[in-house]
């Protein structure tokens, strides 16, 4: 049964956090009352060789480390902790019609900011992201926040400019197609391209639209900003002229997250060998910290992945563990977010939901015992080991299906195992069905759905 997901809601939800565009919740960072008194750490770049790489692999035998030595040999310069530049196209950036400049003023740094703010200021002006700039008609306001190392993000708060420019859309990978398409791998890589964002220049009449105020005077960007409205759809689009041709040997990509999958070792190293001269031939660089080499089990693109099969990623799960129980509309429909990310992973999902997917669109938010208990309830079922087959479109599938009087559901198994669950609430007409009808429509939608 070939998949055929009609929903790319993760894929744009990952995509959000990769583009970094600024909303209301990192705003609330910002804000927050312990803000001022936040350590950050300056930014770390580092450089390091391929033979460190393979040295570093303690998890695979001498000999396998040797190989994977000889497979980076001739890649240090990807290596090297510089900026990417990629070299084949500069971004450009389309106004709108009618748009109508904005100068917005400058953020506060806090004074024990000040020095991070600065070094990371001079940083992004030697590696060639910012210069300094003179009178402009457009500009945004720039602040840092810890990364959750500790160190130094740099945002750039672009809500006006991406309000006036266009968003020229490229399609992003469905995260459950990747996820599905992983079976019985025997060794995974998993590469994080450094700062990839910056890779990308942008042509001269874009690098005027990105410029930003700062207490210490105007910048202009000379390399694509994190938060632009069409970044990761450039970003996609860029490094999948790169790659595009290796899907077929195993390469998922997933803007900054490459991800690369073999059945031998001896395939892997050879992939390994021609992603990485790709990437360095293209301008792109690197980040070692992040990268994991010929694994098994890993987290990508939010997920558990093992050879036998799927789980949520135990680190989301224990950030929507910790969420407390919402005072408004914006912090359930958070909560309510990070759930439906792994919406096939767990049964009755719809069910559970009701009273609090109910509640996003009352005029009045009022936390009732109901939404305590499904609040609760959801997050006990979060808290329980799962882990879904991967599916084998050359064997049969079984749908298990179940209506209730507001919601349908289905169970999708594989030889006895889940491969998937679904469910999704009645309209007012579909509750007006018979049993029959809507366990018949629960097969519908879920053959719709995969």
């Amino acid at each position: 049964m070939d998949r055929q997901v009609h929903s790319n809601e993760s894929s744009r939800s990952l995509a959000k956090s990769h583009s970094m565009a600024l909303d209301r919740d990192v705003l609330d960072i910002y804000d927050a009352d312990d803000a001022d008194d936040a350590f950050i750490m300056d930014a770390k770049y580092e450089a390091t060789s391929g033979a460190e790489v393979a040295d570093k692999q303690q998890h695979l035998t001498e000999d396998q480390r040797k190989l994977l030595a000889q497979a980076l040999k001739n890649t240090d310069k990807i290596f090297d902790g510089q900026l990417g530049h990629y070299k084949h196209e500069k971004v450009p950036l389309e106004l709108i019609e009618n748009a109508q400049p904005v100068f917005s003023k400058a953020y506060s740094v806090p004074k024990q900011h000040e020095p991070a703010f600065l070094k990371e200021l001079k940083h992004l002006q030697e590696i060639g992201v910012l210069e300094r700039t003179g009178p402009s008609e457009w500009a945004s306001p720039t602040f840092i926040i810890p990364k959750k190392d500790g160190r130094v993000r740099w945002i750039s708060d672009l809500r006006q400019l991406n309000k006036n420019i266009k968003r020229k859309v490229y399609p992003l990978p469905l995260i459950d197609d990747i996820v599905a398409r992983r079976s019985g791998y025997k060794y995974f890589t998993k590469l994080d391209l450094t700062m990839m964002y910056y890779s990308f220049e942008l042509d001269e009449p874009s690098k005027k639209l990105c410029t930003i105020n700062t207490q210490y005077g105007l910048y202009q960007y000379n390399r694509m900003a994190m938060g632009l409205k069409p970044a990761p759809d450039f970003a996609q689009y860029y490094i999948e002229q790169t790659l595009r041709d290796l899907k077929q040997k195993g390469v998922e990509i997933y803007i900054d997250d490459v991800g690369l999958f073999s059945n031998s070792y001896e395939e892997h190293m050879a992939l390994i060998q021609e992603v990485l001269q790709r990437l360095q031939a293209a301008g792109f660089k690197i980040n070692p910290l992040k990268c994991e080499w010929c694994v098994q089990e890993t987290d990508f693109l939010g997920h558990w992945l093992t050879p036998e099969g799927v789980k949520p990623w135990k680190k989301e799960i224990d950030a929507i563990l910790k969420m407390s129980a919402p005072t408004n509309v914006t912090e359930l429909r958070a909560f309510l977010c990070a759930v439906t990310f792994y919406r096939h992973m767990w049964p009755r999902r719809s069910h559970l939901l009701k009273p609090l997917t109910e509640l996003t669109g009352k005029g009045m938010f009022e936390w009732t015992d109901q939404c305590a208990k499904a609040f609760a309830e959801m997050k006990a079922l979060m808290a329980s080991d799962i882990m879904m087959r991967y599916p084998n479109p050359n064997k049969p599938f079984e749908i298990y299906t179940d209506a209730s009087d507001y919601q349908m559901g289905a169970d999708i198994m594989q030889e006895g195992k889940p491969v998937a669950y679904w469910s999704r609430k009645l309209n007012a007409a579909q509750r007006n069905y018979s049993v029959m009808e809507k366990e018949m429509l629960a097969v519908v939608h879920c053959l719709k759905e995969f």
